[in-house]
C-alpha cells in the first residue's frame, strides 16, 4: 500500500503537523533518509522544530523498530529500504521568509509489506489530518496547502524548476 501526499506549510502551520505526528506515532523515531555512516544511523527522538535543517527524514513508528532492512552502502554507510521497511518519509518544508517562499514537503508510505489494522489506522490518520487541514492548490490539485499558507500569500515553489505559483485564497472544504 504505497501513499503519498505533498503540502506546503507556513511556518505556523508546522506546529499543529508536528504535533499530530508524534500524538498519532507514539514513540517515534527518526532516521536520516539519505542514510550515513552506520554509527549515524540510529534512531533518535524526533527535532520536528528545526524543519529547515532537515532535508528528509524516516519516521519510524514504535512498532517499527525491529523491523528496518538496511542496504550497505560504499564506504561503510547504511541506508534504510524503505519498500523493505515500516517507515514514513517526511519531507519538512522549506521557508524563505525574505521572499515568503515556502517549497512543498511530504509524507511518503512506500513499504510493501503488511501491517496490523491499528497500525494502518495510525498511517491513515496522518494522511487523513493533512488533507482535513488543507485546500488543494489550484495549479496542481494532488498539491495541498494548510491554512497559514494560504493566509498568508506565500509563493509556491513545486521545486520541479517552474515558476512561483500564488497561494490560493483559503476557504474551509
Amino acid at each position: 500500500m504505497s501513499r503519498q501526499i505533498n503540502f506546503f506549510t507556513h511556518p505556523l502551520d508546522a506546529p499543529g503537523l508536528h504535533a499530530f505526528l508524534l500524538k498519532t506515532l507514539p514513540g517515534v523515531r527518526v532516521l536520516p533518509q539519505e542514510g550515513g555512516p552506520a554509527h549515524e544511523m540510529v534512531l533518535r527522538p524526533p527535532d520536528l522544530d528545526a524543519p529547515d535543517r532537515v532535508a528528509c527524514l524516516l519516521l519510524v513508528p514504535l512498532w517499527a523498530w525491529d523491523r528496518l532492512v538496511m542496504w550497505d552502502l560504499p564506504g561503510g554507510r547504511l541506508r534504510v529500504d524503505q519498500r523493505a521497511s515500516p517507515v514514513l518519509e517526511y519531507k519538512p518544508r522549506r521557508y524563505d521568509p525574505a521572499a515568503n517562499v515556502v517549497t512543498s514537503g511530504r509524507l511518503y508510505w512506500s513499504y510493501e509489506g503488511a501491517v496490523e489494522k491499528e497500525q494502518e489506522r495510525q498511517l491513515n490518520r496522518l494522511f487523513q489530518w493533512v488533507r482535513a487541514h488543507s485546500i488543494p492548490t489550484p495549479f496542481d490539485r494532488r498539491w495541498r496547502i494548510l491554512e497559514h499558507g494560504s493566509r498568508n500569500g506565500c509563493l509556491l515553489d513545486y521545486g520541479f524548476g517552474l515558476p512561483y505559483q500564488p497561494s490560493p485564497p483559503w476557504r474551509a472544504e
